[in-house]
């Protein structure tokens, strides 16, 4: 994917807006929606929540949540690779959604 392509801005913006906690999230979305418009940012909410929906589904499949060990506490957020279309995405996700 082109670094310079909208897609990839998007793509960005998505994973970084996973990073952050609620309040920042819709912090950011009514920005985006002063800027863009409503359209605009009721669709990052649906493409941030997608993307997170991916990221459980995946922390699920390689039994993420159980890999804690007994000498370290389970971080309050888990982070878990996703690999699509042959790259590599470090998402971090909590509990939150």
């Amino acid at each position: 994917m082109d670094t310079n392509s909208p897609e990839y801005r998007k793509a960005c913006e998505v994973r970084w807006l996973l990073t952050q906690t609620r309040e920042q999230r819709t912090a950011y979305y009514s920005l985006v929606e002063k800027a863009r418009g409503p359209e605009a940012a009721k669709a990052l909410v649906a493409d941030v929540m997608e993307e997170y929906k991916d990221a459980r589904a995946e922390a699920r499949r390689i039994n993420a949540f159980e890999q804690a060990s007994p000498q370290e506490p389970e971080p309050p957020w888990l982070v878990a690779r996703r690999a699509g279309s042959g790259e590599q995405n470090w998402l971090r996700f909590g509990s939150e959604g």
